[in-house]
């Protein structure tokens, strides 16, 4: 595997910087800086040369999103995701992922004992909001049926 010596690297960031701003905002549907693109590159490409010279559109994608996080807010980062395919499905899993062993026994303990088939149903990992007060509130599914609404 051909790696970058560390003179290599800042080179190539150097003459490429421009170049990845526009692509980079191209990939996440806004303007990026060649500040942020020089950041973004600098951490694809480590100064230290341990980065190969074959690096995927996902890391570019990555990289870019890294760079430009900071500046954009949190509502801009969910609307482009969901223009990209995300879904409320994704974005659970994606928030669940890293939660405590304490929502996870909350979440467990709603699957197992709060469920009432085709009325109200939890999905294990399910999101948890941790209240100071000694409880939680478990995200969980409760069916409506279209009879419910008002007409």
């Amino acid at each position: 595997m051909d790696l970058f010596t560390r003179q290599d690297a800042l080179d190539y960031v150097e003459a490429q910087v421009e170049l990845f701003a526009k692509h980079f905002s191209i990939v996440l549907g806004m303007q990026v800086t060649t500040d942020q693109a020089r950041r973004a590159l600098y951490a694809m490409h480590r100064p230290e040369g341990q980065c190969t010279k074959d690096v995927t559109p996902e890391a570019v994608a990555n990289a870019a999103l890294d760079a430009v996080a900071p500046a954009i807010d949190a509502t801009t980062l969910l609307r482009k995701a969901s223009q990209r395919g995300a879904n409320f499905g994704k974005a659970v899993e994606v928030f669940t992922e890293d939660c405590s062993p304490l929502e996870r026994a909350y979440s467990v303990y709603a699957c197992e004992n709060l469920v009432s088939e085709g009325d109200l149903e939890f999905d294990v990992g399910c999101p948890v909001s941790l209240s100071p007060d000694g409880g939680a509130y478990v995200q969980g599914w409760k069916w409506v049926s279209r009879s419910e609404l008002p007409a």
